[in-house]
């Protein structure tokens, strides 16, 4: 199901989510902004969304595939964001709450935490995975 209010979300914006090639590409799961959500509050510190929902030729630009959770899926919705990590300690709390929330895909750089949910929870990739970039 797609987010619908988004007024439901305090901490966040409909536009941090939207494909940041202009296209207004704005598909997010309701279930991933529901976990996203609960992240944000048992973190307690700001989440700043770097990237979410892109269409297709964005995806392609900036992850050089054609698939994984920030693109469509055959539902129409976006699985995933990237959230900025600023310091180690950040990087603890953002990540200490997405596993509590519920994700099962978390991918950790230096600049920024992935977060999206696989298979088992309605998403389009494995599951119960952790990557490093």
């Amino acid at each position: 199901m797609q987010v619908t209010d988004w007024s439901v979300y305090p901490n966040f914006k409909q536009s941090e989510f939207t494909c940041k090639c202009g296209c207004g590409t704005n598909r997010m799961s309701k279930l991933v902004m529901d976990m996203l959500q609960n992240a944000r509050t048992t973190a307690g510190i700001p989440f700043v969304i770097n990237s979410a929902c892109r269409c297709p030729t964005h995806n392609l630009k900036v992850s050089k595939s054609n698939s994984g959770d920030h693109i469509t899926d055959s539902n129409n919705l976006c699985f995933g964001v990237d959230i900025a990590s600023i310091n180690s300690r950040n990087r603890f709390l953002i990540l200490q709450a997405l596993i509590l929330a519920g994700f099962d895909r978390i991918g950790v750089d230096d600049r920024f935490i992935h977060a999206g949910i696989g298979k088992s929870l309605g998403g389009r990739m494995d599951d119960k995975v952790v990557w490093f970039y």
